[in-house]
């Protein structure tokens, strides 16, 4: 085929491949993300919406997705064109009945093939290089029916050419398998539950899949292949456990009537003063939505004059490339230039029932400005949403948390080094089911320690495994005031030591490693407090 040819057939074909994806997931994001979302939210699997910057890295990938499948589709229409495949054009040449049976046989081969090229992607060797692309998307939206890897894409083109050379199939079944397709992917990572209660269970069509089926798969990896029907993961073992009784609980979740409303209304008046107080006002660390890194500490204020709120950003977290004291570079107008310690980044709030909205809030790092809102959620933490692109489609959302809140053990800690009382690195302490567990988040290096260090003391799983990310802290359980019974690992030596940890205070905790009858004993600082106090004695790579 001349290259002429072949960017004419594919230029042809880009378009088709395109809006199959592109009208199927953006009708399934409007109505359910933005026109129904307050409706259906009840629906809503997991329990946090994706963020704006997951939904463009699904729909970069998504795209690069519709260019393989274009190219391969080149190759069919070659093919078709050539005689090659079993395509045939009058419906008449087998009947109306074979017809319906060719959708089905393509349906069912494709459940087939879709499962144990799934599990082949899933293998250690493969995972990490080809289908963690798809499965960063642990929350995903309609966008990520797409969002492949290419050589996963490549995977996924396939199987409609080998349908075409091992079996007849006319033009109309061909359409019918391929919106099917698109359809059932979409519906696969909608995000909302919309089948009834006892679905499931139904004997004659229970045994389809449903969102939840593959959000678990989503959320948990190892479970749930499948793609049109569960047959494949029952008889293989390969079903999450929890599946059915996950599903039940999500799809007898009920929408709050009127009545409802008015009596929560009613519970909340009664409720204590405190609560009836509860507004932005103060000071809110900040994270970044991706990582869950600490960003900044902000200030939020109310003014008399103009009724409205606004925020005002008290310190930041500084990186060595950032100097010591930042300015706007990005920002545009009278901000243009301004220090970033102290800028008004938030203004115009309004109190709107349980939210503040109205507001504009600048993005100090791009000097974008955005629509805006305010709610509290459970726990007492913000939520802080910015509307973009057109028409507001696109959001962001931060959970901020409140500054001189005391959150006990868990959270993000400084360590500080022994020898020169430096910030070392940065660690994150989790209660998970009463147990204690610690991981590394950020490491402060030195200009001759590296860039990205293994842990290449480490044995077993770790061994040579980067250590931002190590789990170095496990099986600590609580007794009275302390924590004990667990192990810490030392990733500079590769050495594990049972260990102890107390508070003292709200923001010092007292790290204790035994190596028989001897012990060396650190003290952790609170990463809140590090920051509020402006200790930014590390230098950072």
């Amino acid at each position: 085929m001349e290259i002429n040819e072949f960017v004419n057939i594919f230029l042809k074909i880009l378009p088709i491949d395109f809006f199959r994806y592109f009208i199927t997931a953006s009708l399934a994001f409007v109505l359910f993300w933005k026109l129904f979302k307050r409706q259906l939210s009840h629906k809503f699997i997991q329990s946090k919406w994706p963020t704006n910057r997951k939904l463009l890295y699904e729909f970069k990938y998504s795209m690069s997705t519709v260019l393989i499948f274009a190219a391969v589709g080149v190759g069919v229409v070659t093919s078709i064109k050539n005689g090659w495949t079993m395509m045939y054009g009058e419906i008449s040449d087998y009947g109306w009945i074979y017809l319906f049976f060719s959708i089905a046989v393509m349906i069912l081969f494709h459940d087939l093939y879709f499962y144990w090229t799934h599990r082949w992607m899933h293998h250690p060797k493969i995972f990490k290089y080809v289908h963690l692309v798809h499965h960063k998307s642990t929350n995903p939206s309609p966008w990520a029916a797409y969002s492949f890897h290419p050589i996963e894409a490549v995977v996924q083109a396939l199987v409609f050419p080998i349908l075409l050379f091992v079996l007849p199939i006319h033009s109309v079944a061909a359409l019918t398998f391929l919106i099917y397709m698109i359809v059932r992917n979409v519906w696969g990572h909608l995000g909302f539950e919309l089948f009834p209660i006892g679905f499931t269970r139904n004997k004659w069509i229970g045994w389809h899949t449903t969102t939840t089926h593959h959000n678990l798969h989503h959320e948990k990896f190892t479970y749930n292949f499948g793609l049109y029907f569960t047959w494949w993961d029952r008889w293989f073992k390969t079903e999450h456990p929890d599946y059915e009784k996950n599903f039940e609980r999500i799809a007898s979740r009920k929408k709050e009537s009127k009545t409802g409303k008015v009596l929560t209304t009613i519970i909340m008046l009664l409720m204590s003063n405190a609560i009836m107080a509860q507004s932005p006002y103060g000071k809110w660390m900040t994270f970044d939505e991706a990582s869950g890194t600490p960003l900044s500490i902000v200030e939020i204020k109310f003014d008399n004059k103009t009724n409205h709120w606004y925020g005002q950003v008290d310190s930041v977290l500084l990186q060595s490339n950032q100097g010591t004291d930042p300015i706007c570079s990005n920002c545009q107008g009278q901000l243009s230039g301004v220090k970033i310690i102290g800028i008004e980044f938030l203004n115009g709030f309004k109190k709107d029932g349980g939210e503040w909205t109205d507001g504009k809030i600048l993005d100090p790092s791009s000097g974008e400005v955005y629509d805006g809102k305010i709610w509290f959620e459970s726990g007492g933490t913000l939520k802080v949403r910015g509307f973009g692109g057109p028409l507001g489609l696109f959001y962001r959302t931060q959970t901020w948390k409140k500054k001189d809140a005391s959150p006990g053990i868990e959270g993000l800690w400084n360590t500080i080094d022994d020898t020169y009382d430096l910030v070392k690195s940065m660690v994150e302490l989790r209660v998970v089911n009463g147990e204690l567990k610690g991981y590394v988040r950020e490491i402060y290096l030195l200009p001759h320690e590296g860039n990205y260090p293994l842990c290449t003391q480490c044995n077993g799983k770790w061994e040579n495994k980067p250590i931002v990310g190590l789990r170095f802290m496990d099986g600590f359980i609580k007794s009275q005031d302390q924590w004990v019974s667990g192990t810490i690992l030392d990733p500079g030596n590769g050495q594990t030591y049972s260990s102890r940890f107390w508070l003292e205070g709200n923001n010092k905790l007292i790290v204790r490693g035994y190596f028989g009858p001897f012990y060396r004993t650190q003290t952790w600082r609170r990463f809140e407090s590090v920051v509020a106090d402006k200790l930014d004695k590390r230098t950072v790579n």
